[in-house]
């Protein structure tokens, strides 16, 4: 369970007059309602226009005297007619955060009518200028996003408004389900507040105008539906949506916040081999073992086919930057094609082959390239996001990475091996290269790549060191698939126990 206190902070005016409270949700990201940066800046509450001013904040239940400063990055301001609104702001902090400061775990699901809450403000009835915490019930959702909250009838403290912008703890989970942003008056004797759901929250921060605004929201589900291995995953461009393909012949999307299934499409005839958003996730493509293609519009829900040769080994999806997309088929060589995947760059590909090379070639110059560190079968490749680096693996258990470089004469390699995943990097245990390692993937950032196993474990190793930082077990069988969401949070695989796990990385 997390701890609200080392999330939780205080926004000051400039005289040092706490007028609200706020969250921390990020790494360095802010959260609490646009009325309380408007109180703090002595504006009208229902000003719309962006702050430019830096904002004094504190962090009272870990570092009371210190103060912080912030500036505004998201604004969703309240509407001026008065009628509820969205009424949110993003801060980031220009300082560093204090010693014991860590966000909040974001819980995106609607918690239960009768759930118990917490919310930390500062009352003016009675006064407590050093804070209190109030403990309230989960009524319910009501319109535009926002939670009923009910105070105890009993209680000698109630929510009011010197606890706009408070985080909404779940006492049960310690999770944060919601911003505290509208309350009655002390006096008043009436017991409902509002806040704005976590739902609705990361819905504004990963969506709309900017870049979507890394936020931890804790995952650990199981995706259970398919009834047969699964065998490709992939994130929708703002990362709230999975679809996965399965040996079962169907197509599930899914939400990545609650894990719930979202839709289910049947119409291929054999196992579905991949899957890829297209179009701002608009578009969704589907690859099948028969050598069809199958387009869904998400928008619409209707779908048409392409089919290519039925010895087709993979297929991989590119969208272009005029909204259009390219299906590249690859099939079978000599060898044999297991995987394929392209650079950023758009025109060089890599291509594992069943032998244990891969190939790498430029389309716009018709150059190739061949990296043969495997023993036995390249069964996944995988480019690094700025496309100077290879991962490959295969039957002989081993992660490796190769530096290429890309120029106008081609693809040439840089090095023997850059890294390769060894026994010493685990302490010395050989053990976890017993078996063929079958899928790998590269965070975001490049700076993690994972792998997925046939003993069902999934690994995630330093790109900088080569070294193991963290071990998953919780799949029964054989990783076949790994992806990571766009912001680099969430880590999804796909296994022969006919699942998929989503997990939280920090």
């Amino acid at each position: 369970m997390t701890n609200p206190n080392a999330s939780i902070l205080r926004i000051l005016t400039l005289s040092g007059t706490v007028v609200g409270v706020g969250a921390l949700i990020g790494e360095r990201e802010v959260v609490t309602c646009a009325h309380v940066i408007n109180a703090a800046l002595e504006r009208d509450p229902r000003d719309q226009d962006v702050p430019a001013d830096i904002i004094e904040l504190s962090f009272p239940l870990i570092a009371n005297a210190m103060r912080r400063q912030a500036r505004i990055i998201r604004w969703f301001p309240p509407t001026p007619s008065g009628v509820a609104g969205d009424d949110l702001a993003v801060l980031q902090l220009i300082d560093a955060l204090p010693r014991g400061a860590a966000p909040v775990s974001i819980d995106p699901t609607a918690p239960s009518s009768g759930r118990v809450v917490d919310v930390f403000g500062y009352p003016g009835v009675p006064p407590r200028p050093d804070g209190a915490w109030v403990a309230a019930v989960v009524r319910g959702l009501v319109g535009g996003g926002r939670l009923q909250l009910d105070g105890g009838e009993g209680s000698a403290l109630r929510v009011q408004p010197g606890f706009s912008g408070s985080p909404v703890i779940d006492r049960a989970s310690g999770g944060f389900i919601g911003l505290l942003v509208a309350a009655p008056q002390g006096r008043s004797g009436d017991r409902d507040s509002y806040a704005i759901s976590a739902s609705r929250i990361r819905t504004l921060l990963t969506t709309g105008s900017g870049s979507p605004i890394r936020v931890r929201v804790p995952v650990s589900a199981t995706l259970v539906g398919h009834t047969d291995a699964v065998i490709s995953v992939a994130f929708s461009g703002d990362g709230t949506t999975l679809a996965t393909g399965g040996a079962d012949g169907t197509v599930r999307l899914w939400d990545t916040g609650t894990g719930a299934a979202v839709d289910t499409f049947s119409d291929h005839s054999s196992a579905v081999s991949s899957v890829a958003f297209l179009l701002d996730g608009g578009l969704l493509a589907s690859g099948c073992a028969d050598g069809s293609v199958q387009l869904w519009n998400l928008v619409i829900c209707a779908g048409y086919t392409v089919t290519a040769d039925s010895d087709a080994w993979s297929r991989s999806f590119i969208p272009g930057e005029d909204g259009t997309a390219s299906i590249s088929t690859f099939q079978g060589s000599t060898a044999g094609v297991w995987s394929v995947a392209f650079s950023p760059n758009g025109t060089t590909f890599a291509i594992g082959l069943r032998d244990g090379s891969v190939l790498v070639r430029d389309i716009a110059i018709d150059s190739s390239l061949v990296l043969a560190d495997q023993t036995d079968e390249a069964l996944s490749v995988a480019f690094s996001p700025d496309g100077k680096t290879v991962a490959l693996c295969g039957r002989d258990g081993i992660p490796r990475m190769r530096h290429i470089s890309v120029d106008n004469t081609g693809a040439s390699d840089s090095s023997a091996c850059l890294w390769a995943a060894s026994a010493a990097a685990l302490g010395g245990s050989v053990a976890v290269f017993t078996r063929s390692v079958n899928s790998v993937a590269f965070s975001p950032d490049g700076k993690v790549l994972a792998s997925g196993g046939a003993d069902g474990t999934v690994r995630l190793w330093n790109m900088t060191t080569g070294g193991l930082t963290d071990t998953f077990t919780d799949h029964a069988s054989a990783i076949n698939t790994l992806a990571f969401s766009p912001d680099g949070t969430i880590l999804a695989s796909g296994s022969d126990d006919n699942t998929v796990r989503l997990r939280s990385l920090w």
